[in-house]
């Protein structure tokens, strides 16, 4: 939440630092799509990834961003699977 709120400062001011870096986008969604299972053990997720997923981008804006897409359905009241899909054409 404090990293949140110095990311919405930073937004209205100066702008938010970017740190590109090689990242695989597989390796970073599994990362949250576990811990996310771990955290929430009654919900169930799948990541499905097709294409190659190796680029240079900022690892914790990239980490952010899943993480906050699959929190949405964990705290709906909507049960099921969820799956983050990543296809690159």
């Amino acid at each position: 939440m404090i990293r949140d709120l110095l990311d919405y400062t930073r937004a209205r001011g100066t702008g938010i630092p970017v740190q590109r870096e090689r990242t695989n986008l597989f390796e970073l969604c599994k990362q949250n799509i576990d811990s996310m299972e771990q955290l929430h053990p009654t919900r169930r997720f799948r990541l499905e990834v097709e294409g190659d997923v190796q680029g240079e981008w900022d690892r914790e804006r990239v980490l952010q961003l899943v993480s906050n897409l699959s929190r949405m359905p964990v705290f709906s009241d909507v049960g099921g699977l969820y799956v983050l899909d990543y296809r690159k054409s």
